[in-house]
């Protein structure tokens, strides 16, 4: 067990960048950013020496990774068989009232993954985006379990009818 807080790590790390200028591994300006922004969770993403701590986002990272997750195999399994990219496209979430918006701009913008979901970052401007992605998300993880389940490395792309049962899920 560490002797030290996640504050004092980044306190002597910093003091260490400053010391050692830009040629040390932390990146003074992302860790301002994420600490000002309210988007400290993401600390520990960049800087794996921190320990993962408690934050009220929680559950909204947990949340946009799993949406992330399946609209990149969305896309993926739409792409190996020529399927209309179009309506694989990730709307986004509601940038005026959904938290996952700022977790979502975090996670491409400032720690660069999910950099190749197209859509990624978009704002759906529509409050109604996550419960359409909650809806999306109760019919795509069985599919999932069951492609763990039935073995061969546990993961395939998915089938045209698998996209459009996913897809049409927003509709129910």
């Amino acid at each position: 067990m560490s002797q030290f807080t996640n504050f004092e790590r980044l306190a002597l790390v910093m003091q260490a960048n400053s010391s050692v200028g830009d040629d040390y591994f932390v990146n003074p300006k992302l860790i301002g950013e994420l600490v000002t922004s309210g988007q400290d969770w993401a600390l520990n993403w960049e800087y794996e020496s921190l320990d993962k701590v408690a934050h009220p986002l929680d559950q909204a990272v947990e949340e946009t990774v799993k949406i992330f997750d399946m609209y990149r195999h969305l896309q993926a399994s739409a792409d190996e068989i020529k399927f209309d990219k179009a309506i694989t496209s990730f709307p986004g979430f509601d940038g005026n009232n959904d938290p996952h918006a700022g977790v979502a701009e975090t996670i491409v913008e400032k720690l660069d993954r999910y950099s190749d979901l197209r859509g990624a970052t978009n704002n759906s401007h529509t409050a109604a985006s996550l419960r359409l992605y909650r809806r999306m998300l109760e019919t795509y993880t069985p599919l999932l379990k069951a492609m763990h389940a039935a073995g061969s490395g546990g993961y395939r792309m998915l089938n045209a009818g698998e996209i459009d049962t996913v897809l049409n899920a927003r509709l129910s």
